[in-house]
């Protein structure tokens, strides 16, 4: 394929490293790479790539293959950095791997040079919530960390001192200053590319289909989101998620790894974290001691009292004092787009969980919240299964389902005859149709069980969307 700007052949390539895909994370890499003085070609299935301006600045003569993966590129390749938006079962990477290419990700690069304990989150849903708990802990203990991976800063740029990752006001010197640990969010596409994270402390989340349009089943999505666990020193798990706890009880570690779990019911034993109520009162307890009451937490939803507890359980491992944690649980004022508060307008509630991009998330947005409801879904499934979506409507107060987007009505037909159903032309549309439709005291939740890409840029551009059409109507 046509390098840039020049048109070279691959003259350099034979035992190359090649770096697949040139968003954010590709870029990394090549920084990482650049610096440390080792030759790399880049390809990228785009013919204009969002970073390949960045990558001439950095190494003006790199050869790069864009708009197709030309087989022959990958047939010289002794090593491929994949990024996590290209699937690994790409027929030019299968081959490669065939032939006995290494396959690595950014986060098996950085696992290897990090000069700090790593702590690293996974699970299908709160992943960017409990990072930045976890983050927002540490800095109120006043430790230095450095807060990234799928969310914010790629992992890399952390270890190439790029001024954007200093943490706080002093950029210059946090820049450089070795942090006391990274705290990383880490998608299943990082994981199935990370052969041996290395974790100081590690969790899963939770456990539900996601991606189905990358992996065969279930059980290979399980399998990637597993590697987190490799060589962890304190593993974390939700006992109350089914998938989570057979995991848990078929990984031998063959050494004596800190297991803890953490629920939305009483532990059972001293280590553990959960949720117990006393003389009316519901608080966060580890093992038997009380720690806050939930209604001091300043998010709402059973779901982020589960993140609270996985929060915690991290912060511990890590040593981080109760008082400064729960200092955070008590003014941790949440991410955008995941269950944020708009606007309270005529006594109804309007929720943005744009962020809500598979089932699981949505079931939890709408189960996590008392109330009646009003529910704005649809965009595009990634070959998800929607029928979790129907006993999560009939179950927790939804009224109203308006659907819009390309799998409106795959949704329509697991929930046609369980809830009332509208169907809109556009995000405006969804906003004005709920508006004429809500009931005093009644929440309106965009949480759209779906990926945005069928009709808006990402999950930020369709929540920015909700949120600007919501503002904009009439008071």
């Amino acid at each position: 394929m046509m390098a840039a700007e020049n048109h070279n052949t691959v003259t350099g390539a034979k035992g190359a490293t090649v770096i697949v895909g040139l968003g954010k994370t590709g870029l990394s890499c090549a920084r990482y790479l650049v610096q440390r003085g080792e030759p790399f070609v880049v390809v990228d299935s785009r013919r204009d790539p969002p970073c390949l301006k960045q990558l001439l600045s950095i190494a003006p003569n790199v050869e790069c293959y864009l708009g197709g993966f030309e087989p022959f590129v990958f047939e010289q390749a002794t090593r491929l950095i994949v990024s996590p938006g290209v699937s690994v079962k790409e027929s030019v990477i299968a081959n490669a791997m065939a032939r006995g290419a290494q396959l690595l990700g950014d986060i098996a690069l950085f696992a290897a040079q990090a000069d700090a304990p790593i702590i690293a989150v996974t699970g299908s849903n709160g992943k960017s919530t409990v990072t930045s708990m976890v983050g927002a802990m540490a800095e109120h203990a006043g430790l230095n960390v450095k807060v990234g991976g799928n969310i914010g800063i790629p992992a890399l740029d952390f270890l190439t001192g790029q001024p954007e990752t200093a943490v706080g006001n002093s950029a210059s010197s946090a820049a450089v200053e070795k942090p006391a640990f990274y705290v990383l969010e880490l998608s299943s596409f990082q994981l199935e590319t990370t052969p041996n994270l290395n974790a100081a402390a590690a969790v899963i989340l939770n456990l539900s289909a996601d991606h189905m349009d990358r992996y065969a089943n279930m059980q290979e999505y399980v399998a990637a989101k597993q590697k987190i666990y490799c060589n962890c020193r304190y593993r974390v798990f939700n006992r109350d998620d089914e998938l989570g706890t057979q995991m848990m009880k078929q990984i031998d570690s063959g050494r004596q790894d800190t297991v803890v779990s953490f629920g939305l019911g009483v532990p059972a034993t001293e280590r553990d974290f959960g949720i117990e109520h006393r003389a009316g009162t519901s608080w966060l307890v580890k093992g038997n001691k009380a720690l806050m009451p939930v209604d001091e937490m300043s998010l709402p939803g059973r779901h982020n009292q589960a993140n609270a507890l996985a929060a915690l359980a991290l912060g511990e491992a890590m040593k981080i004092s109760i008082e400064d944690m729960l200092h955070v649980l008590r003014n941790f004022a949440g991410l955008p787009h995941r269950m944020q508060l708009v606007a309270v307008l005529k006594d109804v509630s309007w929720y943005n969980d744009s962020k809500g991009t598979n089932v699981g998330a949505t079931v939890s947005a709408i189960a996590g919240m008392p109330g009646n409801k009003i529910l704005i879904a649809g965009g595009d499934g990634k070959g998800a299964d929607f029928e979790p979506l129907r006993e999560a409507v009939i179950a927790n107060n939804v009224r109203l389902v308006i659907l819009i987007g390309k799998d409106a009505d795959r949704i329509e037909k697991v929930l046609s005859g369980v809830v009332q159903l509208e169907r809109a032309a556009n995000m405006h549309d969804a906003v004005m149709r709920a508006s004429k439709l809500a009931k005093a005291g009644e929440k309106v939740i965009l949480s759209p069980a779906c990926a945005s890409f069928d009709m808006f840029r990402d999950y930020q551009h369709r929540g920015d969307v909700f949120m600007e059409a919501v503002r904009n109507l009439p008071l």
